[in-house]
């Protein structure tokens, strides 16, 4: 991690003393115009973690009543889900998939949740639009981040892990990871975090 760290440092210190001028000198508007669209992604990416919503729209095919038991004890809850999810890495993707021989995105959700005996819809925008809003500051493991498409509809989901990490089922990666969730950002805007408790 502290190699990609000093990697990373150094190509930014690189382009920012030796290649940014001429880029600039070369390219004029249409460079100032790229920098623009980058400070926009870290703003969104960073920035708009802090709220509970990033402008996206959940379609609701049909109200969704979550059915959670009784005795559930959230604690314990959040650590069966968390390992639940763990435990499908590297699993495949595979569209509509709610098994260990393949699951989507939602549906790594619907199964970590099912661990605890809660049952959710298997569609992103369905659960994003039946669970309660979470702030980013009170976000905890177990909880789900959304990611919305350019047309603001809400499209992946993951189960956060802690630490800024969050498992998902990647359609590019075609199977299971774990990432940290500005990687996932880099992709998909951040939709909204909601949580289950």
């Amino acid at each position: 991690m502290f190699r990609k760290i000093l990697k990373y440092t150094f190509v930014f210190v690189l382009f920012a003393t030796v290649l940014e001028p001429a880029v600039r000198q070369c390219a004029g508007p249409v460079y100032d115009k790229a920098i623009d669209g980058l400070r926009e992604f870290a703003r969104d990416a960073w920035a708009g973690l802090n709220t509970t919503s990033a402008h996206a729209k959940a379609v609701h095919d049909s109200p969704v009543r979550l059915v959670i038991p009784e005795n559930l004890n959230e604690n314990s809850a959040r650590i069966t889900v968390v390992n639940k999810a763990i435990s499908l890495v590297g699993t495949r993707y595979r569209l509509g998939g709610e098994s260990r021989a393949g699951v989507d995105c939602s549906g790594l959700v619907v199964v970590a949740y099912r661990k605890v005996g809660v049952e959710l819809p298997h569609k992103a925008r369905r659960q994003y639009g039946a669970l309660h809003p979470v702030e980013f500051k009170k976000l905890r493991p177990g909880d789900l981040v959304f990611f919305c498409n350019r047309a603001h509809r809400v499209s992946h989901v993951g189960v956060y892990l802690g630490s800024g990490m969050v498992a998902h089922a990647s359609s590019s990666r075609r199977r299971v990871v774990v990432e940290p969730m500005y990687v996932v950002a880099m992709y998909n805007k951040v939709a909204g975090l909601r949580t289950v408790f």
